[in-house]
């Protein structure tokens, strides 16, 4: 027995269907569903570089956290009043040539950080599901989500999904060869399979359609 948000996903698949046999619609949401992947990759890059750029401000300019030895004076030096925040983090020890060796143990700094290197101030690089409460879903991306819909849920053989083609009817399964495929074909692939897979969560087979991005 389907649940009932699977229900609601069939009555938003239905009417996408209508929408789909106007002239071009199905171009027009595979263009948005692009926008939306584009979007995606431009927040998780973002994302990615104001990470780096805390870690290399905390290795350079980081001394051992307090927590390693609490019954010692605080190492780090007073607020310097100029709106920095304190920032904890692992830094990792690099060999002999300046590399990062990962089977070397890491140092656990801290610093004061500059205020635009705040995490609070780093993108949303999170999917339009669930729904997030700390910025607007954009219209590509809701394009997307009808498009993820519809894909899991209409009956069919075509899919609006621009990275692969359905070979079977089980919307959201896929192997390990095909997430493959999706990972070495980047962020954007990526990002409209993990929506797959939420959305057909509520079909049924339960955890089953996350099991390959644990691998």
């Amino acid at each position: 027995m389907e649940s009932q948000q699977s229900q609601a996903w069939f009555t938003i698949a239905r009417r996408v269907d209508a929408l789909l046999r106007l002239p071009g619609a199905k171009e027009r949401f595979r263009e948005r569903v692009m926008e939306a992947a584009a979007e995606w990759q431009r927040r998780s890059d973002e994302k990615l570089r104001r990470e780096k750029a805390r870690s290399e401000t905390l290795e350079r300019s980081g001394v051992p956290s307090h927590a390693l030895a609490p019954f010692q004076p605080d190492p780090l030096p007073p607020d310097p009043g100029d709106g920095s925040f304190r920032f904890e983090g692992f830094v990792h020890r690099h060999d002999a040539d300046g590399a990062i060796d990962p089977r070397m143990a890491v140092d656990v700094l801290q610093a004061w950080l500059p205020a635009e290197l705040s995490p609070d101030l780093d993108p949303d690089a999170g999917l339009p599901l669930p729904i997030p409460d700390n910025r607007a879903v954009s219209l590509a991306e809701r394009y997307a989500v009808l498009a993820v819909v519809w894909d899991v849920h209409w009956d069919g053989d075509e899919k609006l999904d621009p990275w692969r083609e359905w070979q079977h009817c089980c919307p959201g399964l896929m192997s390990a060869e095909e997430y493959a495929r999706y990972k070495q074909e980047g962020m954007p692939g990526i990002a409209y399979a993990m929506l797959v897979n939420l959305v057909a969560l509520t079909k049924g087979g339960g955890l089953k359609e996350l099991a390959v991005f644990e691998t």
